[in-house]
């Protein structure tokens, strides 16, 4: 399966997914992307049903390289974070 492929596989696609952790093996080309995918329903009330996530691992093989793009918000999580330079 391809990413386009499990983006239409999942409830709500890449859509608000949270990233937890990366695992990244340069020499064989591999990645393991933990994350927390938004399982909640638009047409649900406001409150838990709506806001539902739930948590699973993408793996890639074959990659030459990885890119990722920082988040643009604070991470509510980490708000004391200092930025690598």
């Amino acid at each position: 399966m391809n990413l386009e492929e499990l983006n239409h596989h999942l409830p709500n696609g890449f859509h608000d997914v949270k990233l937890l952790s990366i695992k990244l093996d340069y020499l064989a080309g591999t990645a393991m992307f933990h994350m927390s995918f938004w399982a909640g329903s638009m047409s649900a009330p406001p409150g838990p049903g709506r806001e539902q996530y739930r948590e699973g691992i993408v793996s890639l093989s074959g990659l030459c390289f990885v890119q990722l793009n920082r988040q643009t918000r604070t991470i509510p999580s980490f708000p004391t974070v200092k930025r690598l330079t």
